[in-house]
């Protein structure tokens, strides 16, 4: 298993691991990913930005994920709670594991990776976030050192479909 930067050639990949993500939260009654986003584009777009990373074995890739350190304008309102820090962070998002390697703990592998990159770009905070249904997320979150900070809401959509639990992680020094 290795984490790599993804390319252009990947693309048929990851959207097979979206659509599964999609298909997944339908079956679960969890309404995040069930419109246009993301779509080809918005992994294309980082692809050429140099955020998107790729789980895989051999050939075959298991696992999407993107690092973004630009921050994120939904993370600028936070409500009943709030972010531990106020500096520069390291986000992940678009976090998928293909259903054929559920459970195999790529999800952490990814996490890893993703604490690796923010170290190596001087950072000590990382935020992500998922849908209040998407317990696997949350798990995979809380598991590999995230805590939970509150709700945000995307766009300023303060609907079920686009709130979010936030939660971040302050990378120690053995973490």
């Amino acid at each position: 298993m290795m984490i790599r930067k993804a390319k252009k050639d990947d693309l048929y990949a990851i959207m097979e691991i979206v659509d599964e993500a999609r298909a997944y939260f339908a079956s679960a009654g969890i309404p995040q990913w069930q419109g246009e986003y993301p779509s080809a584009s918005d992994f294309v777009g980082d692809i050429e930005g140099g955020r998107l990373y790729v789980a895989a074995c051999d050939e075959n890739i298991l696992g999407v994920y993107c690092f973004d350190t630009r921050g994120d304008k939904n993370y600028e309102k936070i409500y009943d709670g709030a972010f531990r820090l106020d500096e520069k962070y390291g986000a992940i998002h678009r976090v998928a594991v293909s259903a054929s390697a559920k459970g195999q703990g790529i999800g952490g592998i990814m996490v890893s990776h993703a604490v690796s990159l923010a170290r190596e770009a001087g950072l000590r905070y990382l935020r992500g976030d998922t849908h209040r249904k998407n317990l696997s997320m949350q798990r995979m979150l809380t598991k590999n050192g995230f805590t939970k900070c509150g709700i945000i809401y995307l766009d300023g959509k303060t609907d079920d479909e686009n709130e979010r639990f936030a939660f971040d992680m302050i990378l120690s020094e053995g973490k």
